[in-house]
C-alpha cells in the first residue's frame, strides 16, 4: 500500500527522493484535475510541478520564487546506464533565489508519461536515474 500523508488540506503521495550527493527525502506528491501537484516544505505550500497538458516554451514558478520551472522537449530521447528512452518530456528547474545552497542552480529533468521522473541531470552530469 502506498504510503500518504495531509498537507495543507490536501493528501500526497508519499515517495522518496535520493539524490547524488548521499541524501534521501520524502517528497509528496498530488493530482490537482490533472496538473502534478508538489508540497514544499520550506515555503509550506502547494505548487505545480507538472502541467497537465504540457507545452514547450510553458514556464512557471514554484510559490515562492525561488524556482522556475520551463518545458523544453516533448520528445526527447535519453540513455541511462540501465535502459533507453523515447517520447521524454524534459523539464528545465532554474533556482533563481539561491534558497537551496546545495543544489545546482540548474537541472533537466526527463519525464515519461504514466511513469513519473526517469532522470536529472545538472552541470551535464546524470545526477539521478530510474533503475
Amino acid at each position: 500500500m502506498d504510503k500518504t500523508e495531509s498537507k495543507i488540506g490536501n493528501k500526497y503521495l508519499v515517495l522518496q527522493v535520493s539524490y547524488s550527493w548521499g541524501k534521501t527525502v520524502e517528497s509528496l506528491y498530488r493530482s490537482d484535475n490533472g496538473n502534478i501537484m508538489y508540497y514544499d516544505k520550506k515555503s509550506n505550500s502547494d505548487n505545480l510541478i507538472m502541467p497537465k497538458d504540457p507545452k514547450v516554451g510553458f514556464t512557471w514558478y514554484n510559490n515562492d520564487k525561488s524556482w522556475e520551472y520551463e518545458i523544453v522537449d516533448l520528445n526527447a530521447n535519453l540513455e541511462t546506464p540501465t535502459k533507453k528512452y523515447s517520447q521524454l518530456l524534459v523539464m528545465r528547474a532554474t533556482q533563481i533565489a539561491n534558497r537551496d545552497s546545495v543544489k545546482l542552480r540548474e537541472y533537466l529533468n526527463y519525464y515519461q508519461k504514466g511513469i513519473g521522473q526517469i532522470a536529472s541531470f545538472g552541470n551535464g552530469k546524470l545526477m539521478t536515474y530510474r533503475l
